[in-house]
């Protein structure tokens, strides 16, 4: 499977484990002429900003990347790199949920 649809997928994951506990969240693809670094998911849980870096295989943030996730979570946002399972885990946990199989 090529790079952009594991990363996909794995994004998708995500944005489906929010929306089924009614978390606002969004995806923020990368177009021409927008700033650099920002996460592939924003999401909005209990007034707190939740950002997401999709990370699969062997990726590795970008400079962009680290500096745009530090500042959300020096912001007081949350700021989680990942793929989708270790992504959702942390969720849970701060969901206070059980940790469970992914439900794709």
């Amino acid at each position: 499977m090529n790079r952009s649809r594991n990363h996909s997928r794995h994004a998708d994951a995500v944005m489906r484990f929010l929306r089924r506990r009614g978390v606002w969240c969004t995806r923020i693809r990368a177009t021409w002429g927008q700033k650099r670094g920002l996460p592939d998911i924003f999401a909005v849980w209990n007034g707190r900003a939740i950002a997401v870096e999709i990370k699969t295989g062997c990726g590795r943030l970008t400079p962009y990347q680290r500096r745009e996730l530090t500042a959300i979570a020096e912001s007081g946002g949350i700021a989680l790199t990942g793929d989708a399972p270790t992504v959702i885990s942390r969720l849970c946990e701060l969901f206070g949920e059980a940790v469970l199989p992914l439900d794709t």
